[in-house]
């Protein structure tokens, strides 16, 4: 039922914000519980309440140090909504139901926080309330949201921004259902709290009521279908000011193009700094006049028996760690090179050869990937060597140049550590495969163009997407990943 309404938040075309004001008098609160104070089964729950996702009781932390007493609007509690763990846009929040009748006039008040300790951040998050109207199979008639907060309304730092959304229950209506929203997916972080809500039926002098009207655009956009070997990916982006400045993405990576050490002409190097070689078959520097897609050196592995040498920085216990937080996006990426040319075993003839990021928690285990995840580029791996794989390099790949090759994911919960290998699974045929200029990253809005929604593989076909249009103008593109 929570995902059904999710989708009427994000999904329509134009979000309606019904903002009304009355005389004031005194109204009966239809809602039990509603400043949260009564604990539920345990601390994390509120009584009479129905949490769903990343939300739970917060008790104020008055009288912690924190110099910052103000989680709750009044009284010891409130409720606090955070990101979904879902990669697709979801929400998370809590949800009271009223018996209602149709025709019958409705109003819901209540105050809001985004507070400078758990700030909400995230393209396209936001924080809003929302009255639903509900038939007597629990079906959604209609919904009212409040302002999005965050949004298309500010959601000032440790300020308490009331909301109010007026609506009329139509025809069919059974039960009334007041929600408090956390709207984003995985890869937002913070929080929004919520307090002191009343749900009541206005009487007395009522003004007009104002209505506003978000509209939409529909991106729409031609794509290539998988070609041989190689699969086109796309990612839309939007910006509302075309003039800026870029930010690139900062590789992690130490020794990323393997020169440590290497000279033109040199021996090969048994060692690579902020690199463990291990497993079988040969691992060692390269130096050109051998190939190399930049500098000195590139990473060679040699195919001498069916064992998988593999090269990997990232992880806890190794000499270059890379912390990392679930839920961010990390991308690897980087050239490999197999050879018809060359004499001896530098000429690749079976096996296989990729880059692959694994995900490790604080103990150093492997995590499984997120599951269907969007933002993934190349393949999620799970089981006993989970992963994000990139395409394989294999005797039908392009040989005597470099191939660029890809993978993309989400950091799983538990995540702590990001490790990036290169690895090359043997045939015992011999041969070999060189790797070159990597790179590993968050990948950033540039150019100040932010992305919209997930990678969409190419089809063929037309895709498209819709996105509301802010305050600002949007620009719009599409980039091949």
């Amino acid at each position: 039922m929570e995902k059904h309404t999710v989708t009427n938040i994000c999904r329509l075309s134009v979000v309606f914000m019904v903002i009304g004001s009355i005389v004031a008098t005194a109204h009966a609160n239809s809602l039990l519980n509603p400043g949260f104070e009564t604990v539920g089964t345990n601390a994390a729950t509120a009584a009479n309440w129905n949490q769903f996702n990343n939300a739970g009781l917060s008790s104020t932390n008055i009288g912690t140090g924190t110099g910052f007493p103000i989680t709750a609007h009044s009284g010891a509690n409130a409720m606090q909504t955070q990101a979904p763990a879902n990669t697709n846009f979801d929400a998370s929040g809590a949800y009271q139901d009223v018996a209602a009748s149709p025709g019958q006039n409705w109003r819901l008040t209540g105050y809001t926080l985004n507070w400078q300790n758990s700030q909400m951040v995230g393209p396209g998050t936001f924080a809003t309330a929302q009255l639903a109207f509900l038939d007597s199979t629990n079906g959604i008639i209609s919904t009212f949201d409040g302002p999005h907060f965050g949004f298309t309304n500010a959601f000032p730092l440790n300020v308490w921004s009331p909301f109010q959304i007026d609506a009329t229950a139509p025809a069919g209506t059974a039960t009334i259902r007041t929600y408090v929203l956390y709207v984003g997916n995985s890869a937002a972080h913070g929080s929004a709290y919520f307090d002191d809500l009343n749900l009541y039926q206005p009487t007395g002098t009522t003004t007009p009521q104002s209505v506003t009207t978000a509209p939409a655009v529909n991106v729409s956009w031609p794509t290539s279908a998988a070609l041989s070997n190689f699969v086109v990916n796309y990612q839309i982006q939007s910006t509302t000011n075309l003039i800026f400045t870029n930010i690139p993405p900062v590789n992690v990576l130490s020794n990323a193009s393997f020169d440590a050490g290497a000279t033109t002409n040199g021996a090969d190097l048994g060692t690579s700094f902020g690199w463990a070689l291990q497993g079988g078959g040969g691992k060692a520097v390269s130096c050109y006049p051998h190939p190399t897609h930049s500098g000195a050196g590139a990473l060679k592995m040699t195919d001498t028996t069916t064992a998988v040498p593999v090269a990997s920085q990232g992880g806890p216990f190794q000499v270059v760690p890379h912390p990392i937080n679930p839920g961010d996006v990390w991308d690897l990426q980087g050239y490999a090179y197999i050879s018809s040319t060359n004499a001896g075993s530098d000429t690749f003839v079976g096996g296989f050869g990729l880059l692959k990021i694994v995900w490790n928690d604080v103990n150093g285990t492997a995590l499984q990937p997120v599951p269907g995840d969007t933002n993934a580029i190349g393949s999620p791996v799970t089981g006993q060597f989970p992963g994000i794989e990139s395409l394989h390099i294999t005797t039908s790949s392009t040989r005597d140049s470099w191939n660029l090759i890809e993978a993309r994911g989400t950091a799983p919960a538990g995540a702590a550590f990001g490790q990036a290998f290169c690895i090359l699974v043997g045939s015992g045929g011999g041969g070999a495969m060189r790797f070159d200029d990597l790179t590993f990253a968050k990948p950033v809005s540039t150019f100040g163009w932010a992305n919209l929604g997930p990678v969409f593989t190419g089809t063929g076909g037309t895709n498209n997407i819709t996105d509301l249009i802010k305050t600002n103008q949007n620009f719009y593109r599409v980039m091949p990943q």
